[in-house]
């Protein structure tokens, strides 16, 4: 899974919409937290941010393919 800070909106939703009991309100309250946080990274003077991604993050079929590309 890619992680929160990295994630589209799009894919975001389907991820949380996966959630046990995770209703409507719910997940659309966390996908805006998700993207409020993204925001972080485009301030005038963001925080250096070093990540490693395993390639298997992005070509596992975990999801369907369409939301694997938005990510």
């Amino acid at each position: 899974m890619v992680p929160g800070l990295f994630q589209t909106e799009e894919y975001a939703r389907v991820i949380l919409s996966g959630e046990p009991g995770a209703g409507p309100e719910e997940v659309e309250k966390q996908v805006a937290t998700r993207l409020e946080r993204q925001n972080l990274l485009t301030h005038v003077n963001p925080p250096m941010l070093w990540v490693v991604l395993d390639e298997g993050i992005l070509t596992a079929p975990s999801r369907p393919r369409r939301h694997v590309r938005a990510a």
